[in-house]
């Protein structure tokens, strides 16, 4: 009977392991996946926070992307500032250090300020000549169209019946040329055959 009751026990206890075993394993949710990469992890905190509501996640997560932005900026000041006091404490130590270190920051400046001098100059002169290429490009349009500068506008009579159009010399466009039927010779059959 004792055993009757132990393999009874054994059977009922492997019905009722792998369902729980498989209910701890798989929780469901996990990320969100779009065409455009992930949205959100369901499993995350913030996703639990807001509740399901997308909005909601999306207003945690930017709070939490600001955190981290905040937190980052800190320890960048922290770091600015302890390198400030470090050459504070070596110009003390080194005044000619200090000469050098202020000469180069003098001339790094008066690079700089020249260059932003050369590159707005460089931008007039393309504003300028684009302004004069247009310019340029309305006056001849104005003399094609015939309302150029005191320009008589010359147009050829019409033929009458039975006479041979005028050739203008600036109009004519020459005869389309027949395409060959002799297939181009590609750069490998020209170096095979040298």
């Amino acid at each position: 009977m004792i055993r009757n009751l132990s393999l009874m026990a054994f059977l009922v206890a492997l019905a009722i392991l792998p369902e729980t075993a498989q209910a701890q394993r798989y929780r469901g949710g996990g990320s969100v996946v779009s065409p455009f990469g992930e949205m959100y992890n369901t499993n995350s905190p913030e996703y639990r926070m807001s509740g399901g509501d997308p909005y909601l996640l999306q207003q945690l997560q930017e709070q939490k992307m600001m955190q981290q932005q905040m937190l980052q900026m800190q320890q960048m000041q922290k770091q600015q500032m302890a390198y400030e006091k470090q050459m504070q404490d070596y110009f003390k130590k080194n005044p000619e250090a200090k000469k050098k270190y202020e000469e180069e920051q003098k001339r790094l400046l008066a690079e700089q300020e020249t260059k932003a001098k050369s590159k707005t100059a460089k931008k007039k002169a393309a504003t300028q000549s684009s302004a004069i290429a247009k310019g340029a490009t309305a006056s001849k349009d104005a003399e094609n169209s015939g309302g150029g500068e005191g320009k008589p506008t010359t147009s050829t009579p019409a033929p009458k019946a039975g006479e041979a159009k005028p050739v203008d010399a600036t109009t004519t466009k020459p005869a389309p040329s027949k395409p060959s039927t002799a297939a181009p010779k590609s750069s490998l059959s020209a170096a095979r055959n040298k």
